[in-house]
This record gives structure tokens, sequence and C-alpha cells, in this order.
């Protein structure tokens, strides 16, 4: 069972790009001046989309920054302060992007420090979320942009002549290839990370009560603090008076390498508790759909090092010839005695010492009355 968490395009915050390249393609079709007036226009509606949209989309540093250096160049068109040569706007608006945002790189801890207060102060992860996608981003666009620059500076210092077509490839093409392979390379980077999580669990985080409150990635859990609490099921198997037990040698569960019942899990995130005690025993026994364990008891187990608030299951087998059937390591029935000798040896799991006393008294009640 997964749940998958899909990341949407607003993730790609590189698509702040669009306004630079659709003025850059407009200028090399009519006036530079005009094409720079529609792509401020372009960034201003994208950017007043972006921040009036219902359900709110992350914030886009990448385009109101594109928008606002669009907006110095329209002003700077308008007034006539200077002129716009042959295949000169593309890379002016590379290096003015670059200018910008490396400072800013350079020092993206305190800005995801900021952001990160200013996510806790107002309540709204989107902040944190927009300048991380802002950073990877960018991080991005920078390396392919120096990459640019590098080789466009040693042709120019160690070629005395290109031709038209070589400067065009160098000081328009390429800029465009900058802003388009970033939004390219940031949309894979969303889709592969989509498609791990499709096969990704997540454990129910829940409260004393067994509300839920919030969710874990399953390989997670156990480095979670020990004041989280998870929920499991555990399905003790008596029979004939006596307690199936093997060794646990699950990694995310509790003590590995302990005795102990074989049959539990972790409460997944949407699952109820039935589903889960089902899934665990379609896991076990495969073949045997009838079976039907009872509900015992719920409690609450916490040590230095986990919490877990289990839901105890007890399974009565009349024919235990299906145990025979498993590969569960050591398992094999255990009598009551037997089990008492052991105890507060470190032999048994700490949570099946916990509960032992109970599953004895509805082990003999059962033996007594059955």
């Amino acid at each position: 069972m997964s749940h998958r968490i899909n990341l949407s395009s607003s993730f790609n915050t590189s698509l702040g790009f669009a306004p630079a390249i659709i003025t850059i393609l407009l200028g090399e079709f009519m006036p530079k001046d005009l094409a720079i007036y529609i792509g401020t226009l372009a960034g201003v509606v994208y950017s007043a989309f972006n921040l009036y949209k219902k359900p709110k989309p992350l914030p886009s540093f990448i385009l109101y920054t594109v928008t606002v250096i669009l907006a110095v160049f329209s002003l700077i068109s308008l007034f006539k302060i200077t002129s716009w040569p042959n295949n000169s706007l593309a890379m002016a608006l590379e290096i003015c992007i670059v200018l910008f945002w490396l400072p800013i790189y350079l020092l993206q801890n305190r800005m995801l420090s900021y952001f990160r207060q200013k996510a806790k102060s107002t309540g709204k992860r989107y902040y944190m979320e927009a300048s991380v996608s802002a950073i990877v981003s960018i991080r991005i666009t920078l390396i392919i942009a120096f990459i640019h620059l590098a080789i466009f500076t040693i042709l120019v210092l160690f070629t005395h002549t290109m031709s038209t077509e070589i400067m065009w490839v160098l000081q328009v093409l390429l800029p465009i290839l900058v802003f388009v392979s970033s939004i390219v390379f940031n949309q894979f980077a969303i889709r592969d990370f989509n498609r791990s999580m499709s096969t990704m669990e997540f454990v129910s985080v829940v409260n004393e009560k067994g509300d839920v409150i919030g969710k874990a990635i399953r390989n997670d859990v156990k480095d979670l603090k020990s004041d989280v609490t998870v929920p499991i099921v555990r399905i003790a198997v008596e029979s004939q008076g006596m307690l199936f037990l093997a060794r646990n040698n699950r990694v995310n569960m509790v003590e590995c390498d302990k005795t102990d019942t074989p049959l539990e899990d972790y409460i997944l995130y949407k699952e109820s508790i039935e589903n889960a005690v089902k899934r665990v025993l379609a896991k076990a026994f495969p073949a045997h759909g009838e079976l039907d364990p009872r509900f015992s008891i719920k409690y609450k187990f916490k040590d230095d090092k986990r919490s877990r608030l289990v839901y105890l299951f007890i399974l009565h087998l009349d024919d235990d010839s299906i145990l025979c059937d498993n590969c569960f390591v050591g398992g094999k029935l255990w009598m009551l005695q037997q089990i008492e000798d052991n105890l507060n040896k470190n032999f048994f799991s700490g949570i099946f010492e916990y509960e032992f006393e109970h599953l004895k008294e509805v082990v003999e009640v059962r033996e007594r009355y059955k």
C-alpha cells in the first residue's frame, strides 16, 4: 500500500524564465524595444496570475526577478538610454540574471534560514518550499550559464574572426538553451521524484489516543525521536496452549534479532487497523484467507529509542500445520513455562515480555474453558 506524493509543475520555478525566452524569440522577428515591452507585459501578467491564483501556487522568485529585470530594460528602451545592437539582447538578459542570482546563491544558507523563520512565524510552509525550489533551479541555471559564458569568452579571446551564424548561435541560441534546459532539467527532476515517491510507503504518526496527526516515511521510522509515536499491529499466534514465536529479523521493527511474535507491522498512512491486520496475515499466510484474529488490547510501548502504540490481536489455531509452511526464522510453538524460564535474559524482545502476562492469562483462560 503506497501513498503517492505528486509535485506539480509549480515546483519547477525555472518556468519563471518564460518571459525572458519570449523576449529573446520576439526580438528576432520585431524591433528589440517592442519585444522587451511585450516580454515585460508577459512577466507582469504571469506574476499576477501566480500571486492571485487559488489554490495559491508557490511564489516564483525567479519569475519576479526576470520581470523586474525586463521592466528595467523597458525603461532603458523607453528613455532611449541605449540601443540594442544585433544579438546583444539575449546575452544582456542572461548576464543580468546571473549577476542578480549569483550573490543570492552564494548566500543561500541565509536565504533559506530567513524563509524558514518566515514559514514558522506565518505558518505558511510554501515560503520555505519556494525558496528551496528557487535555489535548486538557479543552481542548474548558473552551471549551464557559466559553461556558455566560458565558451563564449574563450572563442572571443582566441578566435580572430567568427561568422555571423556562429555569433548568432553564441549570443542568441545558447542563451535561450540556457533557460530552456533549466526548465527541462527541473521538470525531469520533478518527474523522477514523483516516480520514486510512487513506491514509497508512509507510516501513520499518532497521538496517545490513536488519532492520526501526521505521517513518516517507512524507512525513516527507525530514526524518529522517541516522542514520536507510530502505531503497529501485532498478532500473537496461539495453538494448543502454546505461543508461536520466531526470530525477529525485520530491520524497521522493534528490537531486531530477538525472539518475538513474527506477525507485526506498522499501520500505514490512511490504512485502517483492520486492513493492516489483513495485510499482515495475507503476507504470512497467502493461502489461508479465512483466518480471523481477535482484538485483545491496545497499549503504548515506549523506551529510550522509540514509541509505539500497539494494537495486539490473538489468532487461535486448532490446526498448527499452516505454521510449518512458512519461512519464519527459528519459528516454533513455545509452552508458557518455557517462555517464563527465559524471561529477563535478553532473549525475547522487550515488547513481547511487556505483553506476556496478558497473553499468558488469555491462553490459560482459553485452555480452561475451551
